[in-house]
C-alpha cells in the first residue's frame, strides 16, 4: 500500500495496530506507525496516564512485570480510545459500535459508573449487542484497574447481550474473550478462588486462557505457593500443550519465577525460545533474564546480558536491571568499585535511583570492608537533595545491621536507631529485625525481649509482613541460652497455613532449621528429630529439606 501510495483507511490502522499492541509485538508496531502514521487524520483521545506502582524491593522482578503488564493494559486501552476517535472520524460505525467506545472511554476516565449506566440504559435497554473486542478490553482495564466490582458488572451485562449473537462461533468467542479478561481480573487481584470459577467455565467452554490469562494465574497463585518454579513451569507446559500463543508478558512472568528460584538454565532455555519464535524482549524481558542469570551467581552471564539490553533497541531505562547488578555486586561477589561503576552507569543514562538503588548504596560502604559509615550517612541527605527521596526505614536498618552486628557496635547501632525515631521516621520489621539481631547477637537477650514485646508488639503502624525471621532469632538466642522452653513457645505460636499470614507469623524452611538447631545445641536430639519430620510434612522442595536433614544425621 505504501509502495502503491494507498492511503490506509483509519480504522484498519487502527485495528492491525491494536493487535500488535495485544501481541507485545514492539518491533512490528514501531514499523506500522512509521510506515502510515503521519498520514493519518488528527483527531483528540482522552489521555491515559498509567498508575505508578510502588516495587517491593525485596522481589523487584516480580513486582516489575506485575507493574508492567498494568502500564501496558492502560497504555492499551488509551490507544484503543485513540483508535476509536479515528475510526469514527473516518467510516461510519454502527450505534452498538459508537456505544461500546463510549462505554470503554468512561473506564479509560476511571467514570466506571457512567460507563455501567451507558451500558445498561443504550445497550441492554435497546437490545443492542455490544462490540466484543471492545467489552474484553472494558472488563480487562476495570479489573487492572481494581475495580473488580465494574469489572464483574459489564461481565454479566455482556453475556447477557452476547446470547442474541445470531453466528454460534461468534457468540462462542464473544463470551469466550469476556470471560477470560475477568479471570485476568480476579487473578490479578489475588482472588484465586474467583479466578479458578471462570478458568472451569472457559475449560467447560472447550477452550483454554490466553497467554495473559496464564501468567496472570501464575502472578496470583505465588501468594499461596511455596514451589513458584514448578508451578510457573507447569502453567507453562499446560499453556504449550495448548498451542495457546504467549506474549512478552507471559514469557517476563514465567522467567520472573525462575530467576526468584535460582533456575538460570531454565531461564535460558525461556529466553532462547522467545527468540525463536520471534517474540520481542523488553526491558522486563531482560531485567528478568538478569535477575536469574545474577541469582545463580554467574557473574560472566549477568554482565553480557547487561550490556545486550543496553545496545537491544528494545531497551528502555529502568531502574530495576541497575539495581540488580549493584546487589550481585554487594550481596553475592562483595565489590564496591563494580557497585559504584553502575550507579554511575545510572547517572550518566538519568534513569533516577530508587529507595532501593541508595539502599544498595549504603550496603556498599556499610557491609564491604574497611566500612565508610560517614560517607553510609551522607547518603541519607544525599537521596533527599539529589533525587528528592525521603530516606525510609530500611536505610536505617542497613546502618543498625552494620554497626550492631557487622562491627559489634551496640551503642552506635541504638544511636541511629533513636535518630530515625527522631527524623519522625517509623520503624519497619526490617528496622526492628536489625535491632533485635544486634541485641541478641551481643549478648542482650533481656533488651531483645523489652524491644519485641515493649515496642514491636506494641506498635499499632507496624505493618506486619507474617515473615519469622524476627521470631528466628529468639528460637536462636533462646537455644544458646538453654532456654528451650521460651523457643518451643514461639515455635508453636506460629503456623503452617500460608494463607493465614495477615493474622499470624508462617514457619519458613529457616524456622525450623532454628528450631532444629537449638534442639542440637542442648543434645536434645529425639525433639530435633521431631521438628525434621513435620517439616517433610511441609511441601517445601526436597533439596530444602534435605540441607535441614543433613543437620539431623550428622
Amino acid at each position: 500500500m505504501r509502495a502503491c501510495d494507498v492511503a490506509v483507511p483509519a480504522g484498519l490502522y487502527n485495528n492491525v495496530l491494536i493487535e500488535l499492541q495485544r501481541r507485545g509485538d514492539s518491533e512490528s508496531e514501531s514499523r506500522w506507525k512509521s510506515a502510515f502514521e503521519q498520514n493519518l487524520p488528527q483527531v483528540d483521545a482522552t489521555p491515559c496516564h498509567p498508575i505508578q506502582q510502588e516495587e517491593d524491593e525485596d522481589d523487584i522482578i516480580i513486582e516489575i512485570a506485575e507493574e508492567t503488564e498494568q502500564e501496558q493494559a492502560h497504555a492499551r486501552a488509551s490507544t484503543t480510545a485513540t483508535a476509536i476517535a479515528a475510526a469514527n472520524a473516518a467510516s461510519s460505525p454502527s450505534t452498538a459500535e459508537i456505544i461500546s467506545n463510549e462505554v470503554l472511554k468512561a473506564v479509560v476516565s476511571g467514570n466506571c459508573r457512567e460507563a455501567i449506566r451507558i451500558f445498561e440504559d443504550r445497550i441492554i435497554c435497546r437490545g443492542l449487542i455490544p462490540t466484543p473486542e471492545v467489552m474484553r478490553d472494558v472488563i480487562a482495564l476495570a479489573g487492572k484497574q481494581g475495580d473488580i466490582q465494574t469489572a464483574l458488572t459489564m461481565y454479566n451485562n455482556s453475556i447477557y447481550a452476547f446470547k442474541d449473537i445470531a453466528d454460534v462461533q461468534a457468540k462462542d468467542e464473544a463470551i469466550y474473550m469476556a470471560t477470560n479478561s475477568l479471570l485476568i481480573g480476579y487473578a490479578q487481584k489475588g482472588d484465586m478462588d474467583k479466578a479458578k470459577v471462570y478458568y472451569d467455565r472457559i475449560k467447560a467452554m472447550g477452550h483454554y486462557p490466553d497467554s495473559n490469562g496464564y501468567a496472570s494465574l501464575l502472578l496470583g497463585s505465588a501468594k499461596c505457593a511455596t514451589d513458584e518454579a514448578t508451578d510457573a513451569l507447569a502453567i507453562y507446559d499446560e499453556a504449550k500443550r495448548h498451542n495457546v500463543k504467549p506474549t512478552t508478558f507471559f514469557y517476563n512472568v514465567i522467567i520472573s519465577k525462575l530467576a526468584k528460584a535460582r533456575k538460570l538454565d531454565s531461564a535460558l532455555c525461556l529466553f532462547d525460545e522467545m527468540r525463536l519464535f520471534k517474540i520481542p524482549a523488553n526491558s522486563i524481558t531482560y531485567g528478568a533474564i538478569i535477575s536469574a542469570s545474577v541469582r545463580s551467581g554467574s557473574e560472566s552471564q549477568s554482565r553480557r546480558l547487561f550490556g545486550e539490553m543496553l545496545s537491544s533497541p528494545s531497551y528502555q531505562p529502568r531502574v530495576g536491571p541497575f539495581n540488580n547488578m549493584m546487589q550481585f555486586y554487594v550481596r553475592q561477589h562483595p565489590n564496591r568499585e563494580r557497585v559504584l561503576e553502575y550507579f554511575s552507569e545510572l547517572r550518566r543514562r538519568h534513569i533516577k535511583p530508587s529507595p532501593h538503588s541508595y539502599k544498595l548504596l549504603m550496603e556498599a560502604y556499610t557491609h564491604i570492608a574497611p566500612y565508610d559509615m560517614p560517607m553510609a550517612h551522607k547518603l541519607l541527605s544525599d537521596m533527599t537533595r539529589c533525587d528528592r527521596l525521603r530516606p525510609q526505614a530500611t536505610h536505617y536498618a542497613t546502618l543498625i545491621y552494620s554497626y550492631g552486628i557487622l562491627q559489634r557496635d551496640v551503642q552506635s547501632a541504638e544511636r541511629v536507631f533513636i535518630e530515625m525515631k527522631k527524623s519522625n521516621i517509623h520503624p519497619d520489621e526490617a528496622v526492628y529485625q536489625a535491632m533485635i539481631d544486634t541485641l541478641i547477637s551481643n549478648d542482650a537477650l533481656e533488651k531483645a525481649e523489652a524491644v519485641y514485646y515493649q515496642e514491636m508488639q506494641k506498635d499499632t503502624q507496624l505493618q506486619k509482613s507474617g515473615s519469622p525471621y524476627i521470631e528466628n532469632l529468639f528460637i536462636r538466642g533462646y537455644g544458646e541460652k538453654s532456654q528451650l522452653e521460651k523457643a518451643e513457645k514461639i515455635f508453636a505460636a506460629m503456623s503452617d497455613d500460608k494463607t493465614q499470614h495477615h493474622v499470624c507469623v508462617i514457619r519458613e524452611p529457616s524456622t525450623f532449621e532454628a528450631m532444629i538447631r537449638a534442639y542440637l545445641l542442648n543434645d536434645q536430639l529425639d525433639k530435633a528429630k521431631m521438628v525434621l519430620d513435620k517439616m517433610v510434612k511441609r511441601d517445601f522442595p526436597p533439596k530444602v529439606i534435605g540441607v535441614v536433614a543433613d543437620l539431623v544425621l550428622e
